[in-house]
């Protein structure tokens, strides 16, 4: 899926506020749930979490899917 450069920007801001949002545990567990070794592979996995959320959304609406369907 293309994903505009606006788009882009904003879901790599929001991956980027998450990690430096993290606790220091809270920093730890993801690294070991997700066998990560470092703030920039957490902020590239949570970027590809909600790049596909993104995605799906986008092609829900695509479809004309909605919660009542």
């Amino acid at each position: 899926m293309y994903i505009d450069t606006a788009t882009d920007a904003i879901l790599k801001g929001i991956s980027k506020c998450l990690v430096n949002s993290l606790d220091d545990n809270s920093r730890k567990r993801f690294y070991a749930e997700y066998y990560l070794n470092n703030d920039a592979e957490l902020e590239s996995a949570l970027y590809d979490n909600l790049y596909a959320e993104y995605a799906y959304v986008k092609g829900t609406q695509k479809k004309g899917i909605t919660d009542g369907e």
